[in-house]
């Protein structure tokens, strides 16, 4: 195998890791982030 085909491969991988890191843990985050700054305006603070 290649320098630039283990590159490529690589690069695969990398984006393959990405996504539940971005559809999973980013809107967790949000989440958790924002949750207590609503709860606060519906109880009226």
């Amino acid at each position: 195998m290649s320098k630039r085909e283990l590159m490529e491969s690589a690069g695969k991988k990398e984006i393959a890791m990405m996504v539940p890191l971005v559809f999973g843990v980013l809107p967790l985050t949000v989440l958790f982030a924002v949750y207590p700054g609503i709860a606060l305006i519906n109880l009226g603070f």
